[in-house]
């Protein structure tokens, strides 16, 4: 049983890599300003292709302006910046406007959603004991 839900969970997470393959394809043909999923009024995800990466998913907030990806803005009244490791973080905020951008980089689905698929490639390869010899023991 235990091994049905190791195994269970290997494909899911397997399909789970798929997809997250599939949306780096998309980085090359896909703008985030036209092609995004609105989760909600002022929350938006899609992706968008990095030249130093695999791609980024990308969070952003404004619609029509799209993710802030380092184009010339008026100088804000509050300014975040971060970027490390592959996370893009833009945070400005003006007297009536709020703009924020968020975009990870593909790898990081890509590595978490192979470890287990991985795992289960290992685990298949030790054999499992017959039930006969257990019952000689």
């Amino acid at each position: 049983m235990k091994r049905q839900i190791f195994y269970m969970a290997c494909v899911i997470s397997c399909v789970f890599m798929c997809i997250t393959i599939i949306m780096w394809l998309a980085t090359f043909t896909q703008d985030p300003l036209e092609h995004c999923v609105s989760i909600a009024d002022g929350f938006h995800i899609g992706v968008c292709s990095n030249f130093d990466t695999l791609g980024s998913i990308v969070f952003f907030n404004n619609r029509d302006y799209g993710p802030y990806r380092g184009s010339l803005i008026s100088e804000p009244d509050k300014k975040i910046e971060w970027n490390s490791w592959g996370i893009y973080y833009r945070y400005f905020k003006w007297d009536k406007t709020t703009l924020w951008t968020l975009m990870v980089s593909l790898w990081y689905p890509t590595i978490i959603f192979s470890i287990l698929p991985i795992c289960c490639l290992f685990v298949r390869r030790i054999p499992r004991k017959a039930k006969s010899d257990k019952m000689l023991n």
